[in-house]
């Protein structure tokens, strides 16, 4: 091969690795610098390792590990919105009878408008335990329980009953639980996956167990401890209940 072609065929080489490595270079470079991330005055991140929550970061510039941790911010300013009537582009306010009419615990008619503030306190939860948290308040705040999912319809207009004429919250509480775990366990024996399934049903059977045990501390009495369970078929909720009573 005469000189200047080898010559020629090195210089080629060398301009391939060059072109390489920097590419290399600026793939590592990028990488360092997109794990740096910032959160502003008003916000929380939320950061998570292979699905899991490893932290909660306030203000500040922080670093992940790029391509295995993830960061999701959450606003937490304080946000508002009408009861009873909407605010127009031009600032014009009207009201919204279908909104403003509510019943009190002694069961009269009012017709009221307010306007709700709220902040996120928790933007874990805010993330992980409600599909739609702002909805929800709208639902319970404007007592419009059928824009809530269907499994949890009938559960929070129950408890926000009961709350209203009795004040006991860990009532409300445990008609909520029940709902919430016996949508799961509904949820997981319709589901086409063998590990869905036994994942709702340990998880549910774990519920009751604990309630019970709870219940039972807590001086509840046979009946009231079994309306609290939750009928599965891999548990005896009957026995179950009568073991704790009996201590």
């Amino acid at each position: 091969m005469p000189a200047n072609e080898s010559g020629q065929e090195n210089k080629m080489k060398k301009y391939v690795r060059l072109v390489v490595l920097a590419i290399i270079a600026v793939a590592l470079i990028t990488t360092v610098l997109g794990g740096f991330y910032r959160v502003d005055e008003q916000e929380a991140a939320v950061v998570t390792m292979f699905g899991k929550v490893v932290r909660t970061d306030t203000a500040g510039l922080y670093f992940k590990i790029p391509w295995v941790q993830h960061v999701y911010k959450v606003d937490t300013t304080t946000h508002g919105t009408g009861i009873g009537y909407i605010v127009d582009n031009d600032g014009q306010e009207f009201a919204v009878d279908t909104d403003s009419v509510m019943i009190t615990s002694d069961f009269n008619l009012i017709d009221i408008d307010f306007y709700m503030e709220y902040r996120v306190s928790d933007p874990v939860a805010y993330l992980y335990n409600s599909r739609d948290p702002e909805l929800i308040l709208k639902a319970v705040t404007e007592q419009e329980y059928s824009l809530l999912p269907a499994e949890m319809a009938a559960a929070a207009e129950e408890a926000a009953k009961t709350l209203a004429h009795t004040g006991d919250g860990q009532l409300c509480d445990r008609i909520v639980d029940k709902a919430c775990l016996a949508a799961l366990e509904a949820a997981g024996r319709t589901s086409a996956h063998e590990v869905l399934r036994q994942y709702a049903a340990v998880t549910v059977v774990s519920a009751d167990v604990r309630l019970a045990v709870r219940g039972a501390r807590s001086g509840q009495d046979l009946p009231t401890l079994l309306d609290s369970l939750v009928p599965i078929p891999s548990l005896d909720i009957r026995a179950l209940a009568e073991a704790a009573v009996d201590g």
